[in-house]
């Protein structure tokens, strides 16, 4: 299934981006896999990212869990803006 995820981030696009690129391997362990990440062109601290993924209920468990979360917020992702969409 592929899933639309949008947020908002504090940090500089680029320093996000590098977190992001260095937490592939754990989402690829969880079956998620990245179609694309980026910014809206006029806003990049606003993020657009499309996954493939099991389900909306894996990949926000996936997301969710603590460890991954802390990694998130470390990076500069403000979770409270988290905007996860299953698209048919």
């Amino acid at each position: 299934m592929k899933i639309l995820v949008t947020f908002e981030i504090k940090t500089p696009y680029i320093d996000w981006r590098v977190a992001y690129d260095n937490h592939k391997s754990a989402r690829l362990s969880a079956g998620i896999n990245d179609i694309y990440a980026g910014h809206d062109i006029d806003n990049t601290a606003s993020i657009i990212c499309m996954f493939e993924a099991p389900s909306v209920e894996s990949f926000t468990a996936f997301m969710t869990s603590p460890e991954v979360a802390a990694e998130a917020q470390e990076a500069g992702h403000m979770l409270e803006t988290t905007r996860v969409i299953g698209l048919s």
